[in-house]
């Protein structure tokens, strides 16, 4: 995780895509039962929200609302990595790991739900790899070998 935002802020990769789902935002923020989508270019986003309907695997696009930002701010340290409010919680990870990636071309950050909370076909109920066809599908179009 480290190294890949350390390489966008190099600048070294052309797509930086990470993972995080301590924020819990199935729970909180909304009822769509899979994971959020925030991205710093909104043709990506578009994209990997088009290869996820595809593969049947959903991604729900949240803005990097910059109306939060002073919610990272902190009396004690340079920066908070959550809200003092405790609401939109996926968006504030999502602002706080924006401010590592800055340079980086494009970066898309998925906050995982991580889990079915029911059965259906094909996906049992428990953990699940939420995303992962989506990003796959989307590298595989956008880096054809």
């Amino acid at each position: 995780f480290i190294e890949a935002l350390q390489a966008a802020r190099r600048g070294d990769a052309d797509t930086v895509c990470d993972y995080f789902g301590p924020h819990l935002v199935g729970d909180t923020d909304h009822h769509f039962d899979g994971p959020t989508l925030f991205a710093s270019n909104d043709e990506v986003a578009a994209s990997l929200v088009h290869h996820g309907t595809t593969v049947n695997d959903p991604l729900w696009q949240l803005p990097l609302w910059p109306g939060y930002d002073d919610e990272l701010a902190s009396k004690i340290a340079d920066l908070n990595n959550v809200s003092s409010t405790g609401f939109s919680g996926a968006i504030i990870g999502a602002l706080f790991l924006k401010r590592f990636v800055s340079d980086a071309r494009h970066w898309v950050h998925i906050d995982l739900y991580g889990w079915n909370s029911r059965e259906r076909p094909g996906r049992p109920a428990g953990g699940e790899a939420q995303g992962v066809r989506a990003l796959y599908a989307y590298l595989k179009a956008r880096y054809p070998a």
